[in-house]
């Protein structure tokens, strides 16, 4: 019965990888190669995607409204969560 006990959470992490393991592979697969047929690796591992994204002023418009929301939800987080802690303590 041991076994079917270990069974489980490898199965239960093994679900949690698989997007993790695809956003890397699809980062690394070219836009051809994402729109052609299905391969579970890149035939030709490139980079450009990431130097694309890091290079496009576009793209900087995002990062400036990710980081304003991280840093809103943060502050909003640590003044909910420090009166509470201190009331549970």
């Amino acid at each position: 019965m041991k076994t079917r006990n270990s069974f489980v959470p490898a199965i239960y992490v093994g679900f949690l990888i698989v997007p993790i393991y695809w956003l890397i592979i699809m980062s690394l697969k070219t836009t051809r190669e994402i729109e052609s047929s299905f391969t579970p690796y890149p035939q030709a591992p490139t980079l450009e995607n990431f130097e694309f994204i890091f290079s496009d002023p576009a793209w900087y418009f995002g990062y400036l409204n990710a980081l304003i929301y991280v840093l809103m939800n943060m502050a909003i987080s640590v003044t909910v969560a420090v009166p509470a802690a201190y009331a549970f303590s």
